[in-house]
């Protein structure tokens, strides 16, 4: 068992395309990648009290709160991460203090570099009008009208929280949360800030030759 497992964190704003990246380099570089989006719909389809919670707060345009998530996020952790090497944080830490409860829970997770996708909301908001996901295995889609590239399946459907008013909601709130836990990870030179517009293939080269510096 490693006393130790090291983290990429992506970040970036509801569109950015993080999810996509995170789910292509965990499957390049043989990374177990841990989506705060795909626990969270999880537990919401639990139907548990914490998931319908969840939901509540996510109809409405809110991230979930910090405890929640982190509790969320230790849970996996613990329950049968603890033989990896290297993790993926896809969206999470996405608060600074979040960032404290996750390294108090969790002690054993180091992160080692953040990923930071820059993209501007005009570009986001064209982004979400084609933006779907698996519904076998939940993963982003680039394409709907071809089979998943990740599990093989060819039936996709829209994310709930796309909607417009919810999506503008999010990116509020991320606007009012993200620039703290940037400056915090700066300060330590954990941070890569990356133009998030490229293309796919040519921002995928970029994340893979700075994650390559620190393993």
């Amino acid at each position: 068992m490693n006393l130790e497992i090291k983290a990429v964190v992506f970040l970036g704003p509801p569109g950015s395309g993080k999810g996509t990246q995170s789910s292509w380099l965990a499957r390049d570089m043989n990374f177990h990648l841990v989506g705060m989006g795909e626990l969270v719909r999880r537990e919401i389809a639990s139907e548990s009290f914490l998931g319908q919670k969840i939901k509540s707060e996510v109809a409405a345009g809110r991230y979930p709160e910090s405890q929640e998530v982190i509790g969320l996020l230790s849970r996996f952790l613990y329950s049968g991460l603890r033989d990896q090497k290297t993790v993926l944080l896809d969206g999470v830490p996405r608060y600074l203090e979040q960032v404290f409860h996750l390294k108090e829970q969790v002690p054993f997770l180091d992160i080692v570099k953040v990923i930071f996708l820059d993209v501007p909301e005009d570009c986001l908001l064209e982004r979400i009008k084609n933006r779907w996901q698996c519904n076998s295995c939940g993963k982003p889609a680039l394409n709907h009208e071809q089979s998943c590239s990740f599990c093989g399946h060819g039936e996709y459907s829209r994310r709930s929280d796309d909607k417009p008013d919810i999506f503008l909601e999010r990116l509020k709130v991320y606007k009012n949360s993200i620039e703290p836990l940037l400056d915090f990870y700066e300060s330590r030179n954990l941070l890569v800030r990356l133009d998030g517009r490229g293309s796919v293939h040519q921002l995928q080269a970029q994340i893979k030759s700075e994650i390559s510096k620190i393993l």
